[in-house]
């Protein structure tokens, strides 16, 4: 299967940060293997971030399971080590998740997000020019003095 590797990364990246679970199935000679990356929310339901690789068959084998909460790098290069028996020839999907999940959780640590500001705010009263005004670019308010000048007078830009 072809897939465009940027949107996919975006995607991945994406479902990490809002902790959405999901699934990818990798068919191979031997049957399929399923990586699963389970979380508190979805249909995957985990109480910590678990990263489980298991093939399908009767009874379900689990291959590796990995709890991302702890550091478990072992167990990480586990899962790399499996890549080339159970991927097959979508190999480069394989490593693309297991490297997007391992920088997520396992790499450096991640900066604090911005508080954001402005959601939960209600305000009554009259508009103020004045609180205008302090909105405005020194570059536009110039622009909008220059404009407001009569025809004679003396332009100091």
């Amino acid at each position: 299967m072809t897939f465009d590797i940027t949107t996919t990364a975006a995607q991945i990246r994406y479902d990490l940060r809002a902790g959405r679970c999901w699934v990818a199935t990798f068919a191979n000679p031997s049957g399929e293997v399923v990586l699963e990356y389970r979380t508190p929310r979805g249909a995957l339901y985990a109480e910590r971030p678990r990263l489980v690789l298991w093939r399908q068959g009767f009874p379900a084998r689990i291959l590796v399971d990995v709890d991302l909460t702890v550091a478990d790098h072992a167990a990480m290069d586990q899962l790399h080590a499996l890549a080339t028996d159970l991927a097959g020839d979508e190999r480069p999907l394989y490593d693309l998740l297991l490297a997007l999940v391992r920088a997520h959780h396992l790499g450096l640590p991640r900066r604090h997000r911005a508080t954001r500001v402005g959601e939960a705010i209600t305000s009554t009263g009259a508009a103020s020019l004045d609180i205008w005004a302090s909105c405005l670019t020194l570059a536009d308010l110039q622009a909008a003095l220059l404009a407001a000048l009569e025809p004679g007078e003396a332009r100091a830009a």
